[in-house]
């Protein structure tokens, strides 16, 4: 990220803060149940946030080409019309998963930011803060723009 780009990360990092704790708050309940049950089982069931499975899923989750998770509130996500056929499925797409195999953590982690400033800034009126990228990932997001109609 450039020096500049911090300025416009607050509203998300506060988002993506609150699902850090979110999850870390669900790894201390899941290591006090296994201390709890002692029953020898060494392997752990990878973290579930609430409202991620399930027809109606307040989150979805979206995963990078290099295998990092973000979750996304599904009403975000949905503004792009390939990841809402990607979620609904005829088969059904219970876990509320969507692998984009040809976008890297960082490009993701960036249209994730932008799906949230343009949330936070589309009704707004006066002046409105610039969505500020870094420069060396400008030509990458415009592709991923433009697949994803965003």
């Amino acid at each position: 990220m450039s020096a500049g780009s911090s300025s416009g990360e607050g509203t998300t990092t506060d988002q993506f803060t609150k699902l850090k704790l979110i999850e870390e708050e669900k790894e201390g309940e899941k290591k006090e149940e296994q201390e709890d049950s002692q029953e020898g089982s060494s392997s752990t069931e990878p973290v579930k946030y609430p409202g991620v499975t399930g027809e109606n899923s307040v989150y979805v989750k979206l995963v990078s080409s290099d295998d990092h998770e973000y979750y996304i509130r599904r009403e975000l996500a949905e503004k792009s019309s390939v990841i809402r056929d990607m979620l609904r499925t005829p088969s059904g797409n219970e876990e509320n998963t969507v692998h984009l195999h040809m976008v890297d953590s960082r490009i993701l982690r960036t249209m994730c930011r932008y799906l949230t400033y343009q949330k936070d800034y589309i009704k707004k009126q006066g002046e409105i803060e610039q969505f500020k990228i870094p420069s060396d990932d400008a030509y990458e997001l415009l592709l991923v723009a433009g697949f994803f109609g965003i």
